[in-house]
């Protein structure tokens, strides 16, 4: 079952969930920098959360507790795009543990990681 992504939120089946988009909203053309959420129907990967806020959430697909030097790779020129990385990293990632709260629940999309392109854009997530 595929995840859709509108701006009203995410749909998995018939439940809706809440999730952060881009500040840019949601583009078909997605391109590293841009803001943006890709369009589209996409499959899940994985699930991390933030173990002192969340409970790690029943799933069948792999789940992962995140750790504070946790990070996502978003320099298309690094061998590391679009992949959990450990901070500090030499090349520009996306910290993941924030005081926002933004990932304390992370949902990885099947977007752009078979293999990642180089600039097609990065840390696709719910």
């Amino acid at each position: 079952m595929d995840l859709l992504v509108s701006a009203e939120g995410a749909r998995w089946g018939e439940r809706q969930m809440r999730c952060a988009l881009g500040r840019s909203g949601i583009i078909v053309a997605k391109r590293e920098g841009d803001g943006a959420t890709p369009a589209g129907a996409f499959a899940l990967r994985r699930v991390f959360y933030r173990p002192d806020r969340e409970l790690p959430p029943r799933t069948a697909l792999p789940v992962q507790a995140l750790g504070c030097e946790d990070g996502w790779c978003d320099a298309p020129a690094d061998r590391r795009y679009n992949q959990l990385v450990t901070l500090p990293y030499p090349a520009h990632a996306e910290t993941l543990w924030r005081e926002d709260r933004l990932y304390d629940l992370i949902a990885v999309l099947d977007y752009n990681d078979a293999p990642a392109i180089p600039g097609r854009g990065s840390a696709s997530s719910v």
